[in-house]
């Protein structure tokens, strides 16, 4: 995805000031929503958010982000479920 919308660069987590990550994941969201690409990071710490949207999204292969009308969604906890999601998971599961 990332050379799709021009190879942007990001800081190093590590050179953020904590009270700044807020700031710089909201910045990312926006650039994506140019290209029509959403992400829910519910849940998510701003620290997590900025890590999962620098490396893990910006490593994905989307459809064409410029179809008329097409949003490209992703959403955090389908990548990284918490525990009750996984119980949810395997309730109903034959082993």
């Amino acid at each position: 995805m990332g050379k799709l919308i021009g190879n942007p660069s990001f800081k190093p987590l590590a050179e953020i000031p904590p009270e700044h990550l807020e700031e710089e994941v909201d910045r990312i969201l926006d650039l994506l929503a140019e290209f029509r690409i959403d992400v829910d990071l519910e849940e998510c710490s701003p620290r997590e958010a900025y890590r999962f949207l620098t490396t893990e999204i910006m490593d994905s292969e989307i459809e064409d982000p410029l179809a008329p009308g097409w949003w490209n969604c992703f959403m955090y906890a389908l990548y990284h479920p918490g525990p009750d999601e996984d119980e949810e998971q395997q309730v109903g599961t034959i082993s």
